[in-house]
């Protein structure tokens, strides 16, 4: 068909119209690896429970769903999305379903790295003239608390989206304009931060994976160091 020059379009793929002059050649598919969609937010709570707090092996659905505090349809949908990522296998058990995770948890963080996300929605700030649980400590605030790096000048939280609007609409902080009117930087996370952390920060490998595209190579070092002394 192109040696008699006669239009035609696959779709997704090429397209030739000599009469306008448009001849696109053959898009590769994209390789495997990287066509691997990020993680919900329900799938990467789960995982990072699993790997900081308590393991989650062979405890069945409805448990998991009560204990990160997800409805039991959202983590059977995690489960799925834990099996097509290879991470862990779903069994019966009695009448229960339970996940049985193929790897140890340094191997699962490594195996599981590439889809993980950082889980700052966005960043606020706000006057708040007394900031506490349920916020915790975040950003380069909370890695100060666990590495060598200097804190900045105005402290960083971190709050659950929902938890974040239920706050600002009952009045407990008040929007800014900017840095220079307030006293408080928040994050409002994809996830639950508290569920992760019983401490006055944030969990570790989430604080890792917020702080990944820092440009400061101050804040990186920090961050790969924090990953070498994880207790796996």
């Amino acid at each position: 068909m192109i040696q008699r020059r006669i239009p035609f379009v696959v779709p997704k793929s090429q397209t030739f119209l000599p009469s306008i002059w448009i001849d696109l050649k053959d898009r590769q598919p994209l390789p495997r690896d990287q066509q691997r969609k990020k993680f919900t937010p329900a799938a990467q709570c789960l995982l990072l429970y699993h790997l900081q707090r308590k393991p989650l092996n062979a405890i069945p659905l409805q448990e998991i769903a009560k204990t990160i505090g997800y409805s039991p349809i959202m983590i059977t949908k995690v489960k799925t999305e834990l099996e097509a990522a290879g991470l862990c296998e779903a069994v019966k058990d009695g009448k229960a379903v339970v996940l049985d995770f193929k790897y140890e948890r340094k191997g699962l963080w490594e195996q599981s790295r590439s889809i993980l996300f950082g889980p700052v929605r966005r960043h606020h700030w706000v006057q708040w003239d007394q900031p506490g649980p349920p916020a915790l400590l975040a950003g380069i605030s909370a890695l100060s608390k666990k590495t060598i790096l200097s804190s900045d000048r105005m402290r960083t939280f971190a709050l659950d989206h929902r938890k974040y609007l239920q706050l600002l609409e009952k009045g407990t902080f008040h929007g800014c304009r900017g840095p220079e009117e307030a006293s408080v930087r928040i994050e409002s996370w994809a996830y639950d931060p508290a569920v992760l952390s019983d401490g006055e920060c944030v969990d570790e490998l989430s604080l890792c994976l917020s702080l990944a595209d820092s440009p400061d190579e101050r804040v990186q070092q920090q961050v790969e160091k924090l990953l070498e002394d994880f207790p796996w």
